[in-house]
């Protein structure tokens, strides 16, 4: 496979339309909030030094939890026989879609369907752009163990949700349909790996 391009540029324009984006958004949500709504809002913010004390913090759990992450995926590799691509592309890609997991059951739950769905191809985006661009940039990311098959899987699933959500609704069925798919996809790489 070729090399991914070293360049944010695609990552930078989305985020901006992004934040554009938001910032309509939150213009205009303001203008329907009542008084009551603004004071319970007020009443919740935290102080400053709370907000930035979390940042920092949850910066540093993750830095150290990604070097756990990453230690325990070569070892599990090395134990199983497996290639270190077959636990990226399963165990490690679980592993940290889980805040994405939980944030889109969350508003799925509280009746939030966009945020649910904007979450997850939100998240895949940034990751295909910012965090593959990031770490190119950084070193050449070898595509060794990751084939053109798995490639078209991704391609596949991503014109498969196009098509489920064209009509702006995506049902019980087809969300069942989906995660049967990821079971099967996930099945058939460890059948794959371990098979003679």
């Amino acid at each position: 496979l070729p090399q991914p391009p070293a360049t944010n540029t695609g990552r930078v324009g989305y985020t901006a339309q992004s934040i554009r984006a938001s910032r309509r958004e939150s213009k205009a949500a303001a203008s329907v909030m009542t008084d009551e709504m603004r004071a319970a809002a007020e009443a919740a913010r935290r102080p400053l030094w709370w907000s930035l004390g979390l940042v920092v913090g949850g910066l540093v759990a993750l830095v150290v939890g990604a070097g756990w992450l990453l230690d325990g995926a070569v070892a599990l590799a090395s134990d199983f026989g497996v290639s270190q691509a077959l636990i990226g592309l399963t165990l490690v890609a679980a592993g940290t879609s889980l805040p994405e997991l939980a944030t889109s059951v969350v508003a799925a739950r509280k009746g939030e369907p966009e945020i649910a769905l904007g979450n997850v191809v939100g998240s895949n985006t940034f990751n295909i752009l910012g965090v593959l661009g990031l770490a190119a940039m950084l070193k050449p990311v070898s595509m060794a163990g990751i084939t053109w098959p798995t490639m078209g899987v991704m391609v596949a699933l991503s014109v498969l949700l196009l098509a489920l959500t064209a009509r702006g609704r995506l049902e019980r069925v087809e969300g069942a349909a989906l995660l049967a798919a990821y079971v099967g996809y996930v099945a058939y790489l460890f059948a794959t790996a371990t098979s003679p």
